[in-house]
């Protein structure tokens, strides 16, 4: 299976609504999966991107699903993860772990502009960072990556936006739309 992104990645984003929307039209727009953890809901509307495939407990997303997963150019994409038994000290850790084997990757020539945050959610705890990679190949991509645990779970968010932060703010909004 070839990577969508050309790296393993992870985004949070939030969830927003300019007017304010009936319960039942908020529903409507959430997306559920079974996962080890139970049942799995977010917005997928938010980027306009659509399901490209299931890999192990990764759904991922990308501008056009799965025409992209034929793509040998890096496209945007994000995909989201269940975690089981991992509370926030060990999402922490592991978020922290996956940063640095991201940015130690041979094709990452590159990465600064280094930032987190950390919040509560409607799920639970949240960090997300965010930071820029230029690839060996000059590709460039801001790279959103974020976990939120409910001090018995978490999800893992990865998203790269190699459209110059056009995706970034609706990452986070995905992200932050994740519930239980």
């Amino acid at each position: 299976m070839k990577d969508i992104l050309g790296y393993t990645f992870l985004i949070l984003t939030f969830f927003s609504c300019a007017d304010k929307k009936s319960k039942q039209e908020e529903y409507a727009t959430k997306t559920s999966f079974q996962t080890e953890i139970g049942i799995l809901k977010f917005d997928e509307t938010i980027t306009g991107f659509k399901f490209a495939t299931k890999f192990d407990n990764r759904f991922v997303y990308s501008p056009k699903g799965k025409d992209d997963l034929s793509n040998e150019k890096r496209t945007s994409g994000y995909f989201i993860e269940a975690l089981p038994d991992m509370n926030y000290g060990e999402s922490k850790t592991f978020l922290e772990s996956y940063n640095e084997i991201q940015k130690n990757q041979d094709d990452a020539e590159n990465v600064g502009n280094f930032k987190m945050s950390v919040y509560d959610t409607k799920y639970g705890k949240a960090i997300m960072t965010t930071y820029n990679i230029t690839c060996k190949s000059k590709e460039k991509a801001l790279a959103v990556r974020g976990i939120v645990s409910n001090g018995k779970n978490a999800i893992f968010f990865v998203g790269e936006d190699y459209q110059d932060g056009v995706y970034s703010d609706k990452f986070k909004e995905t992200f932050d739309s994740i519930e239980e």
